[in-house]
């Protein structure tokens, strides 16, 4: 059961994602997610030591709630393929939803992105590790060319990040389709494997 804190700690990253999607990183003031919080400033800084902080807490939990989703389509009885398939779709939707938020890491303090780092890239090893953890089980099945898991699982990740943001207009569905049929057929016309 969530706790009032937690409740409210979840209302404010709410209405600061909403802020930030709007007014960018840098033109948002605690004043303006207060304001879409309907809560005074202080509050915030309950709960939030600074804007970066409270930036990268929202990032962070939108990866965090990804790794569940990603842990849970692990367990599916399903084939290797359409894991992937559930793995990007969820990826996507993440992406797709956030996409203006993660568009403003670039806006972010650079001294505070380095003190984030360490999570930031354990959150993305998580990420990875469990993709890889497929295509290791189609390789064994015999379903995926013999090739390092973990080299394709980044591939993969890369290529779902780049497509989502490059084709945001596009319906999930639509942009998980091209990104599996590029990583599972590749770009030949007549693909010869040896």
């Amino acid at each position: 059961m969530r706790t009032v804190t937690d409740l409210k700690r979840q209302e404010i990253l709410k209405a600061a994602a909403t802020v930030f999607a709007k007014r960018g990183f840098q033109k948002t003031l605690m004043d303006d997610i207060a304001g879409q919080a309907g809560i005074g400033k202080g509050t915030i800084y309950r709960y939030f030591s600074s804007k970066d902080d409270l930036y990268f807490s929202i990032l962070e939990q939108a990866v965090d709630d990804l790794l569940k989703r990603l842990s849970l389509d692990l367990k599916s009885k399903i084939s290797p393929e359409q894991k992937l398939r559930l793995m990007m779709t969820d990826m996507a939707g993440l992406l797709l939803k956030n996409r203006s938020l993660f568009k403003l890491i670039a806006e972010t303090d650079a001294r505070n992105l380095h003190k984030r780092h360490k999570a930031i890239n354990l959150q993305n090893k998580k990420i990875i590790d469990s993709i890889a953890e497929v295509i290791a089980s189609g390789i064994k099945e015999g379903r995926f060319i013999r090739e390092n898991p973990r080299l394709l699982a980044i591939q993969l990740a890369v290529m779902t990040r780049s497509t989502v943001m490059e084709l945001s207009e596009q319906g999930k569905d639509e942009i998980v389709e091209r990104i599996m049929k590029l990583f599972l057929y590749g770009t030949a016309k007549n693909p010869k494997h040896s």
